[in-house]
């Protein structure tokens, strides 16, 4: 009885942590592709949200270069749905596909944005775009082996591209505000508020918070098998029960 007392108490207590994350993390995935989902919107021509005189400026850019245009906001449209994999992959618990299976799959997703933003950037002949990709390809090579020793490589890039992609939304997203406040009475305010700032911000906030969340609680800590260390202690748990049931059958037998 005390064993499965313990159990049951040490259940109930890994459950909260565990929903606070799961529910950080669908919030934090549904945001980014909230943020997809308007990206295709303005790129088929819709202007709520939009800065004054930008819709026309698509319109032109869409007149000069159809090809162009498509490719870059297909390229936009992707990196944000592949953001939203990361806090859904931070919290994944998905039977058919394991949870180190979700973070690999996450990677390759990102490293195909990283070709496709290069991509963009040798048609837009944009050499910033070109750099960036190259310079987030070459980075991941030295942090990988900074990994902690309780985590595998694609476990600490999708913490460690959690965190930096939540500290980079936030900072993003105070820059629109500075610029909001800086031009408090043009026409775009409450665009870079809206649009702008809080989208960002927000966004920013769960992602550190679903980073920080699994960090503290191990809930995507990995074991050498790749699997969560969660299901290892359910596993642990079920053979501690299933022995005390033994012991206990074999009492009333005597």
């Amino acid at each position: 009885m005390k064993t499965g007392h313990n159990n049951m108490s040490l259940s109930n207590h890994s459950s909260l942590p565990s929903r606070r994350i799961v529910w950080t993390g669908y919030a934090a995935c549904a945001w980014a592709l909230l943020f997809a989902l308007e990206h295709a919107y303005w790129a088929f021509g819709g202007t709520w949200l939009l800065a004054s005189g930008s819709a026309q400026e698509l319109q032109r850019q869409f007149a000069e270069n159809p090809a162009s245009y498509i490719l870059s906001w297909t390229v936009d449209v992707m990196v944000f749905a592949v953001l939203a994999l990361f806090p859904l992959a931070l919290i994944w618990g998905g039977k058919r596909i394991s949870q180190s299976r979700m973070q690999i799959i996450t990677l390759i997703y990102a490293y195909t944005s990283l070709f496709f933003f290069a991509l963009t950037g040798v048609i837009r002949h944009d050499s910033m775009l070109i750099v960036f990709s190259l310079a987030v390809s070459a980075l991941s090579v030295p942090i990988a082996f900074m990994r902690p020793r309780n985590q595998n490589i694609p476990s600490w890039l999708v913490t460690f591209a959690t965190w930096t992609f939540g500290i980079g939304m936030i900072l993003y997203g105070f820059s629109y505000f500075i610029a909001a406040f800086l031009n408090i009475h043009a026409g775009h305010f409450w665009t870079y508020i809206t649009a702008g700032g809080l989208n960002w911000t927000i966004e920013g906030i769960l992602f550190i918070m679903v980073a920080w969340l699994a960090s503290c609680s191990g809930h995507d800590a990995q074991t050498r098998d790749g699997e969560p260390a969660s299901i290892v202690v359910q596993r642990r748990e079920e053979r501690d029960n299933l022995g005390e049931s033994k012991i206990n059958d074999g009492k009333s037998s005597r």
